[in-house]
């Protein structure tokens, strides 16, 4: 009978043990997962040079969205800033060859082929704009 009892209790020691472990694994994924995606979320700077500037008209055909590909060495980035009058009225018209920095957000809106970033703030010469809060709001 004590052999039985042992054998029990030793079953469900192992049943409870594997059990919480389980669940301790399945937790640590869910931080996993959560990390990645605040990292995805985070803002990143980088510096370089211009190389094309478009004007988005889709969504307003009057002050269409200021979108830059900015060269670093051999990679080169796309980032959407903000509407034309936005940057205008603060003095940045940016053309191409210029060398800046942008603090940006990867675009987590997704459905494209290529890595769009949102520009959250750009610094050209002396001079900084800010586009987006920290919650990635514009402030236009």
């Amino acid at each position: 009978m004590r052999v039985v009892a042992r054998l029990v209790w030793f079953f469900l020691f192992v049943l409870v043990f594997s059990t919480s472990a389980a669940a301790a694994q399945r937790a640590q994924t869910v931080r996993i997962q959560s990390q990645n995606a605040i990292q995805s979320q985070r803002n990143e700077v980088v510096f370089g040079m211009v190389s094309q500037v478009n004007y988005l008209k889709e969504a307003n055909s009057h002050d269409p969205v200021v979108e830059i590909r900015l060269q670093q060495g051999e990679r080169t980035i796309t980032v959407r800033l903000g509407p034309s009058s936005f940057l205008t009225q603060y003095g940045f018209v940016l053309k191409e060859g210029e060398d800046i920095s942008v603090r940006l957000r990867r675009d987590a809106s997704g459905g494209s082929e290529k890595t769009v970033f949102v520009g959250m703030e750009i610094t050209k010469g002396s001079r900084r704009l800010t586009l987006r809060d920290e919650n990635g709001q514009p402030l236009w």
